[in-house]
């Protein structure tokens, strides 16, 4: 009996369908709009995005239908600790960090996107040092 050959299509929709092993997201928080950074298994941090406080909760759950592990961190601020409640009510692991300056190098470029990036890429470190040296994925 002969078998089918795989197409190209079919391999890439294979792909796309696995499950990743681990999501995680770096959320610039502001009254009426949140910027995320999301970093999938270790591969270089996606473009940041925008979303409104609802529409974020909505995306954010729907992460942890696409990877076995997400993990989430915000700066801690003025808006108190609701956000981290709902995470954790939505199986997210987060990480609320003190405030601080993102910009080491000094070149006077502060937005919302940048810092998102900043904090994925230190969440992204505390992960792997959480796990004695070696990544989870």
């Amino acid at each position: 009996m002969k078998t089918k050959p795989t197409t190209t299509t079919e391999t890439k929709n294979e792909t796309l369908n696995a499950k990743a092993q681990h999501v995680l997201l770096g959320i610039d928080v502001h009254a009426r709009s949140y910027r995320v950074v999301r970093q999938i298994d270790g591969a270089t941090p996606q473009p940041a995005q925008k979303f409104t406080p609802e529409e974020f909760l909505l995306w954010a759950k729907k992460q942890t239908t696409l990877a076995e592990a997400v993990d989430s961190c915000y700066e801690a601020g003025p808006f108190g600790y609701g956000l981290h409640r709902a995470l954790s009510a939505l199986g997210i692991a987060n990480v609320v960090v003190r405030p601080q300056n993102w910009d080491e190098l000094g070149k006077g470029v502060k937005t919302d996107s940048a810092d998102a990036l900043a904090l994925v890429q230190r969440l992204s470190l505390y992960t792997w040092l959480g796990t004695g040296g070696r990544w989870r994925w």
